[in-house]
Formats: structure tokens, sequence, C-alpha cells
């Protein structure tokens, strides 16, 4: 069987890769258009493992421009500002459940409060009367988004982040 193009082999790993977050091997998608082109069954030639874990991205150093968030962009000026902002659109969705934030915790640390004396450098949620840590480096401010994220039902995968380049 002829071998197919090396560019048609690398656009599919790619989009592989892009879906469950790890690279093929060629031979794998070799034997898969190879099967495919007999038209034979070839669902089982790929079989599907657990994803390697990415490294995670580091804010540290970096400035927020915007984050995306079910299907809105919403432009940021600092960290700060990203998690109060976020945390507002949820309170003004999940209003009735707002108190849940201030029993959860991240890392066995609570950042959330409704007494601002509480924390270090306390901001408002705006239309709360609940305060949120900002004290925080930019990768720690994004797992206590991801993770309040988590607590009303939605996938961190659900946020994306903008940094100015």
């Amino acid at each position: 069987m002829k071998r197919p193009p090396d560019t048609l082999i690398k656009k599919i790993n790619e989009a592989f890769e892009k879906l469950s977050g790890y690279p093929l091997e060629e031979k794998v998608i070799v034997k898969y258009l190879n099967s495919w082109a007999r038209g034979e069954a070839c669902d089982e030639i790929i079989e599907l493992k657990e994803p390697v874990a990415k490294p995670p991205v580091s804010y540290e150093g970096r400035k927020i421009q915007s984050f995306r968030f079910k299907s809105h962009s919403y432009s940021v000026d600092s960290w700060d500002r990203f998690l109060t902002r976020l945390c507002g659109l949820l309170a003004s969705e999940f209003s009735q459940d707002l108190e849940k934030l201030l029993w959860h915790s991240v890392d066995g640390k609570f950042f959330f409060r409704d007494n601002p004396e509480e924390l270090r450098l306390p901001l408002n949620i705006d239309g709360t009367n609940i305060f949120v840590e900002t004290a925080l480096n930019p990768d720690d401010t994004v797992k206590v988004a991801r993770s309040v994220l988590k607590l009303f039902g939605y996938e961190g995968s659900e946020l994306d982040i903008a940094i100015m380049k």
C-alpha cells in the first residue's frame, strides 16, 4: 500500500492532539489510513488511552488582557479585576447559591469572606456582600477562578484567558 502524504499525516496528528491532549505515533496514523483506504474496519486501530497531562500554562509575570467565558469576552486590566469580574458574572447567575463561596476552599485555603478584615487584600464582588482575596500571584488567581467555576458546575476549560503579547 502506498504511503499517505506527510502533510495528511501531520494534519491528522495535529487535530487528534488538539482534541485528545496527546499526539499519535505516525505508524498508527499510517495503519489507520491504509485500513480505511482498503475499506476495512479501522475503528479499533486507534485505541484511546488516558491523555497525557500537559503541563499547566504559567501566567506568572504576564499581564492579562481579557478572558472569555460562556461565549462572551471581557476586557480586564488586572488579575484582581479578572477574578472579581468572573465572580460577579457567577453572582448574577447564581445569586441564591452565592453563599457557597464562603465555604469553598482551594488547597485548604479560603479566599472568599463576608468580612473583609479576614482577608489581606480584599475586593468586593460587584453586587454582593462577599469579598475575595486578591493578594495572589497570577497562577493562583487562575487556580481559584477555575475552582470556583467547578463549584458552580462549569468546566475549567470553559474559561479562556488572553494575555498581552
